[in-house]
């Protein structure tokens, strides 16, 4: 495999889980609009540390 599919499996992957722990937070917890805001705003900070050139 190559390192591009090797990004895309990860990249991939990080979406999936991403998307299942959203879900698990806005339906499953007392306080789901916190914890999905938490979730959101550590989501952007690995995205910018991840996206820098």
């Amino acid at each position: 495999m190559s390192i591009g599919s090797l990004r895309l499996v990860f990249v991939s992957g990080v979406i999936t889980i991403i998307i299942f722990s959203l879900l698990y937070l806005a339906l499953w917890t007392e306080n789901s609009l916190d914890s999905v805001t938490n979730f959101g705003w550590m989501l952007t900070e690995l995205a910018k540390r991840l996206l820098k050139p």
